[in-house]
């Protein structure tokens, strides 16, 4: 804001000096004397525009409407008073050529060094950014025949040199698909120069979407109206921008625009539900013992009797096994059928010896929307109320320690 101004209070300085600031003097030479036409284009720093939408559902959830707008902002000193405007997202610096391959790809080997043979038996090791893996170093001091002294107490390696910050590139007005268009406005518009952005309306397209009331109940018990739709074929959808949601009048916020991965639709959310009530309940869990009283009955036969004795033993067992069931209770307490998403994480294992599974009484159909979050796709009737059975049985060696228990809440 501070060089805003300073910049303003110059450009003023310059109009109070100068009424005509930006007079251009064109000398022409002409084989023969007459009338013509001259056309004159010039390049200011002083004008840019950004992209926003608008994202109006209908009450009824049915129509979805998306506009996109130009926000032009102009500081050039000239008031652009009905002008024909043309956008365009193309950068002229930049080279719009396919990249191509410089050098082809070379691996190479190094072999192991040589153990230190020398009259010291001290070895200074200086520690590196990647680390040191302590296996390969005792096999290295095994295949020499010097034995190699440990390093004194207290030693620690040098800290690496922290690698320059790169400095952030700056923003640019791309679209998703990365090809540089050039939008015509239709009749004149006026852009004074005061620095403030003038919106204008540069496209629209009407869409059919599918709305669902979605809900993750292990992140907030609050149901929210999400609207799926296919990208538009006409118009450019710009990453990072601002988009307006409104559901018939009513103003629901405002956000950023996200891009999904590719052969996924768009989602917007469109604020909370209020005719839904979800809950998530913990109905039993079951932790591992590492020792279980087991008891057996022998027989043994003494003076031509036959006698039954039962013992108590302690066996260790191979496996630990914790066991949780959760529970997931829907209420539609609304006057109409909703079409609801329910969505939770995935718990799964990053090392073969830890089994997770889910437990026989699941509710099953769940489907995977990433490979961490799935998801159970329920028609609820009017004034009813439906129940999702999570189940989970992790099986791991009685040895060692498990990292992750703390988030399910079974440390």
């Amino acid at each position: 804001m501070t060089e805003l101004e300073t910049e303003w209070q110059k450009l003023k300085g310059k109009l109070e000096t100068n009424p005509n600031p930006s007079q251009v003097t064109i000398e022409l030479v002409t084989p023969r004397s007459g009338d013509m036409e001259v056309e004159v284009s010039y390049r200011t720093a002083q004008a840019r525009w950004k992209p926003s939408y608008e994202a109006r559902l209908s009450a009824d959830g049915k129509a979805l409407e998306l506009l996109l707008f130009a926000e032009v902002t102009q500081g050039s000193g000239e008031a652009w008073d009905g002008v024909q405007m043309d956008l365009s997202n193309s950068h002229p610096s930049r080279v719009q050529e396919m990249p191509t391959f410089k050098n082809l790809p070379r691996i190479g080997w190094n072999p192991p060094p040589v153990p230190f043979r020398g009259a010291s038996t001290t070895v200074e090791v200086i520690g590196s950014r990647a680390g040191i893996d302590s296996s390969d170093t005792k096999a290295g001091v095994n295949s020499s025949t010097e034995s190699l002294v440990s390093l004194p107490a207290g030693y620690r390696p040098p800290e690496p040199k922290p690698l320059p910050v790169p400095e952030a590139p700056a923003a640019s007005l791309d679209e998703a698909k990365g090809l540089a268009q050039t939008w015509h406005l239709e009749g004149p518009k006026d852009v004074p120069s005061d620095g403030d952005a003038h919106r204008f309306l540069v496209t629209s397209e009407n869409l059919e979407p599918r709305l669902q009331i979605v809900v993750a109940p292990r992140l907030d018990p609050t149901p929210y109206q999400l609207v799926r739709f296919v990208p538009p074929a006409r118009m450019p959808m710009f990453p990072g921008a601002s988009i307006l949601r409104s559901v018939g009048t009513m103003r629901m916020g405002q956000g950023s625009l996200s891009i999904p991965p590719p052969n996924q639709p768009f989602e917007l959310s469109f604020g909370p539900y209020q005719g839904l009530r979800v809950s998530l309940q913990r109905v039993s869990e079951k932790r591992p013992f590492r020792m279980t009283k087991v008891t057996e009955s022998r027989q043994y036969q003494k003076n031509g009797v036959k006698d039954q004795v039962k013992e108590e033993i302690i066996v260790h067992g191979a496996d630990r096994v914790w066991e949780l069931r959760e529970l997931i209770t829907l209420a539609n307490d609304s006057s109409d059928q909703l079409d609801v998403e329910v969505q939770d994480r995935i718990v799964a294992s990053v090392h073969e010896s830890v089994k997770i599974s889910p437990t026989p009484d699941t509710t099953p159909c769940a489907q995977a929307r990433s490979p961490f979050v799935q998801a159970w796709t329920l028609n609820l009737p009017a004034k009813s109320k439906q129940t999702i059975s999570l189940g989970l049985v992790i099986k791991a060696p009685k040895e060692g320690d498990l990292v992750g228990l703390k988030e399910l809440g079974l440390e």
